[in-house]
C-alpha cells in the first residue's frame, strides 16, 4: 500500500541562497533544530523542526464546564494536552541556483516570504493542468475595494467558464487536473505504476499542492521537474494580462511604502492621500467622528473624510510629528450619530494613497498594498480617455450646491432635464432601481457621483450597468414606470427612444479638486481602483451595443470649512 502525503511546496527566487529562505527570528523564537539532509544531488539541503510545548486545546473547556463529576474524573485520568510539530525542508539545486521549500504542519512560519516566487503554485498549475479540467478558482476582485471570491464547478471545466477577467481580478488559486500529462520520472521506483504514486489534481497560488507517494519519491527529481514546468509560459498564453495585479507581501516593500506614507503625513504633504471609510455606510444620520480622544464634526457627506481634519485632531493631542505606522493601525476612527455609536475602523484601513514607481503604481487600500502593472494600467487609462467628453455641466461647489443631491437638482433645472435622483422605479427584478440621476434630452441616462471613494464610484457604475441592462432587455415594468414619470408631452418620445434602444449612457464624475488639478489629464485624476471598475463597466455596457460617455466635473474653490474640534472630558 502506498503512503501518500500532500506536499505544500514553495520555490525560491533565482539566486537566493538556501539559508536566506529561512526566517531566523521565527526559528529562534521556537528553538527549532536544524537538521542536515544527505541528498547526493542536492548536498546543501536541510530541514528545520520545531516543537510547540504540549497544551490543552481551548475547546476542552466546553467539555469540562458541562460534564458531571464522573466525566471530570475520567478527563483527569486522560492526557488531553497535544504537542504541535512544525517542519520546513529546504532542497537546494545548486546548478539551478534555486531552492524548493516543503512545509509541514506550521512549517510555513519558518519561511522568509520575501525569498520565494509569489505566484509559483498558480502559474505551475496553469502550465501543467489541462485547461479544460479546472475545478476551482479563487480571485480577488478590485471593482471598488478588494473582495475575495471562490468559485467551484461540480465537473471540471474550461478556465474561461468561471468568468474570470484579469483586467479587474487577481487570480489567487487554481485547482486543476493533469491526468495523462505527468511523467513518473521523479519517482525513484515505479513498482505499482504512476497512477498509484501520484494524484493528478494540482492546486496552488503561492505554493503548489500535490499528493504523492513519499516512499518512492525522489526529492531532487521532483524539484527539477517542477522547475521545468514552472519555467514554461503556457499561463501567459492562457491569460496574457494575468500579472496586471500584484498583492504585496514582501516585508521590505511594505515597510518602504509605509515609510513613504508616514513621511508625507509628518511633513503635512497630504494632497495625494485620502481618508476613506473602507466600507459602504449609510451616513445620512452621521454627525461626526472621534479619533484618539478628540471629537470633530463636519458636514453629512462622510464617506470621504478630509485628512486635514484628522491631522488637525492629531495635532490637538500632540502626536502628528511623532506618528508612526503602529499608531495608524492602533488608533481608531469612530463614527457617531449624536451620541450613538455607528462604526469603527483603524486609521490605516481608511487611508488610500497611490505612489508611482518605476515598476508600477502602488496602491494602499483597506490596509493592504497592491502593485498595478505600469504598461497595462496606462493602456486602460488611454482607452477610457477616448470616451471622455467636453464637460457642459457647471462646477460643483459645496457653498452653492451643499451636496450631491443639490448638484443634481441644479443640473436638472439649468438644462431643463428630468430629475430621477432618489426616484426608484419598480422592475421585474423584484426591487426598485434608480434609472439615472438626470435624464438628459429624453435619451441620455446620466449618472452623477462625487469622487469621494472607490466604493461610492463603484455604486455609481453598478447603477448604470443595472439600469441599462433592464432597458436593453425590455423590462416592461421598469421602462413603463420611467415613461410615466415624465410629462405627458414627452412620453411618446421617450417611449419610442427606449423601445428602439436609442438611449445613451453617461457617467459624470465630480472630481475632488484639492490640488487644483488639471482635468485635461482626464481619467488619471480618479483613484486607481475606480479606473479599473469604470473599465469593467464600460466593457459590460458596450458589449450590449451602447457607447459610454464620460464627463469629469471640477470642484469649485469654495473656502475650506472649519472643522469643529471638541475635546473630550477626562
Amino acid at each position: 500500500m502506498t503512503k501518500k502525503i500532500n506536499l505544500s511546496i514553495y520555490l525560491s527566487k533565482l539566486g537566493i541562497a538556501p539559508n536566506d529562505c529561512v526566517d531566523g527570528e521565527a526559528v529562534a523564537d521556537t528553538h527549532a533544530a536544524r537538521i542536515e539532509l544527505s541528498l547526493k544531488d542536492a548536498p546543501a539541503s536541510f530541514a528545520y523542526i520545531g516543537i510547540t510545548p504540549a497544551k490543552e486545546p481551548k475547546w476542552m473547556n466546553l467539555v469540562k464546564l458541562n460534564t458531571d463529576k464522573s466525566g471530570k474524573d475520567k478527563l483527569a485520568e486522560m492526557n488531553t494536552s497535544t504537542v504541535s510539530i512544525s517542519c520546513m525542508i529546504v532542497i537546494h539545486l545548486k546548478s539551478k541556483m534555486r531552492s524548493f521549500i516543503f512545509c509541514f504542519g506550521h512549517g510555513k512560519k519558518f519561511l522568509k516570504y520575501e525569498s520565494v516566487e509569489k505566484n509559483f503554485g498558480r502559474n505551475l498549475v496553469l502550465n501543467t493542468a489541462d485547461e479544460s479540467k479546472i475545478s476551482t478558482i479563487r480571485t480577488k476582485s478590485f471593482e471598488s475595494q478588494p473582495l475575495f471570491k471562490e468559485l467551484q464547478s461540480l465537473l471540471t471545466t474550461d478556465l474561461y467558464e468561471f468568468g474570470f477577467n484579469c483586467d479587474y481580478e487577481l487570480l489567487q488559486k487554481v485547482v486543476g487536473s493533469a491526468e495523462g500529462k505527468l511523467p513518473n520520472t521523479f519517482f525513484e521506483k515505479h513498482g505499482k505504476g504512476q497512477k498509484e504514486l501520484l494524484s493528478y489534481k494540482f492546486s496552488g497560488y503561492e505554493a503548489v499542492n500535490i499528493n504523492v507517494d513519499i516512499e518512492h519519491l525522489g526529492w531532487s527529481k521532483l524539484c527539477n521537474w517542477l522547475l521545468e514546468k514552472y519555467s514554461e509560459r503556457t499561463y501567459k498564453k492562457l491569460i496574457p494580462n494575468i500579472d496586471f495585479f500584484d498583492f504585496i507581501k514582501e516585508e521590505s516593500i511594505i515597510k518602504s511604502r509605509n515609510d513613504e506614507l508616514i513621511a508625507l503625513i509628518r511633513a503635512n504633504q497630504l494632497d495625494d492621500i485620502a481618508l476613506c471609510i473602507p466600507e459602504k455606510i449609510e451616513n445620512d444620520d452621521i454627525t461626526g467622528f472621534e479619533i484618539k480622544g478628540t471629537k470633530y464634526t463636519k458636514d453629512s457627506q462622510l464617506e470621504r473624510l478630509i485628512l486635514d481634519d484628522i491631522t488637525e485632531a492629531l495635532r490637538e493631542v500632540g502626536k502628528l510629528g511623532a506618528i508612526d505606522i503602529d499608531d495608524l493601525k492602533r488608533w481608531k476612527v469612530n463614527a457617531f450619530a449624536g451620541d450613538d455609536f455607528r462604526g469603527t475602523w483603524s486609521i490605516f484601513r481608511c487611508l488610500t494613497i497611490e505612489l508611482l514607481k518605476p515598476d508600477g503604481r502602488y496602491v494602499l487600500s483597506d490596509g493592504e498594498w497592491y502593485r498595478l502593472d505600469k504598461n497595462h494600467f496606462t493602456k486602460t487609462v488611454k482607452d477610457l480617455n477616448t470616451r471622455v467628453q467636453i464637460n457642459p455641466f457647471p462646477s460643483f461647489s459645496i457653498s452653492v450646491h451643499k451636496d450631491e443631491a443639490g448638484y443634481n437638482k441644479a443640473v436638472s433645472a439649468q438644462f431643463g432635464h428630468y430629475l430621477f435622483d432618489r426616484k426608484l422605479q419598480a422592475s421585474s427584478l423584484g426591487q426598485e432601481i434608480e434609472p439615472c440621476d438626470v435624464l438628459c434630452y429624453l435619451k441620455d441616462f446620466l449618472h452623477i457621483k462625487r469622487s469621494k471613494s472607490s466604493q461610492s464610484l463603484s455604486h455609481l457604475f453598478n447603477q448604470g450597468v443595472v439600469s441599462n441592462e433592464l432597458i436593453v432587455r425590455g423590462d416592461t415594468i421598469f421602462t413603463t414606470n420611467i415613461v410615466s414619470s415624465v410629462d405627458k408631452k414627452d412620453q411618446k418620445n421617450i417611449s419610442e427612444i427606449i423601445e428602439k434602444k436609442r438611449h445613451e449612457v453617461s457617467f459624470a464624475i465630480i472630481v475632488e479638486n484639492r490640488k487644483q488639478i488639471d482635468l485635461s489629464k482626464k481619467i488619471e485624476n480618479l483613484p486607481a481602483f475606480s479606473i479599473i471598475s469604470l473599465s469593467k463597466t464600460v466593457e459590460i455596457i458596450e458589449r450590449g451595443g451602447k457607447k459610454v460617455k464620460i464627463y469629469l466635473i471640477p470642484t469649485g474653490t469654495a473656502p475650506k470649512q472649519k472643522v469643529k474640534i471638541i475635546k473630550k472630558k477626562a
